[in-house]
């Protein structure tokens, strides 16, 4: 049976990853006992333990194998549910994600295209 995330938010907190050198916030989610922060790379971290997905498939799943990710299934870095996990291979991994990087750049230069015709 899989845990729950507990979502919590420190009321003095108003959630957003600071501007400055200060590596998280005061915003963190507990998993398992273990409280993780926003960090800047919007990733849910523990110092101690690292990034809250992985986190989440070794307590559920067990070790990732050499050569793997944690993948999002959504895309959202904050829904570290399992069931929106998924391991899969580094370079299967890097694949999807140059993949969309290529959809968004060509959707950005085709709306400054687009603009720049209208005269915006």
């Amino acid at each position: 049976m899989s845990r729950e995330i507990d979502a919590l938010v420190c009321p003095v907190c108003d959630g957003s990853v600071p501007k400055s050198n200060v590596k998280y916030c005061s915003r963190f989610q507990r998993y398992d006992g273990v409280n993780f922060y926003l960090n800047v790379h919007g990733y849910w971290h523990n110092p101690n333990v690292g990034k809250m997905h992985r986190y989440v498939w070794e307590v559920e799943k067990g070790d990732i194998p050499d050569g793997h990710d944690i993948h999002h299934i959504d895309g959202d870095k904050a829904n570290n549910h399992i069931s929106n996990l998924d391991c899969i291979s580094h370079s299967e991994h890097s694949i999807i994600h140059n993949k969309e990087r290529s959809r968004l750049h060509y959707e950005n230069m085709a709306k400054a295209r687009w603009d720049k015709c209208r005269g915006k």
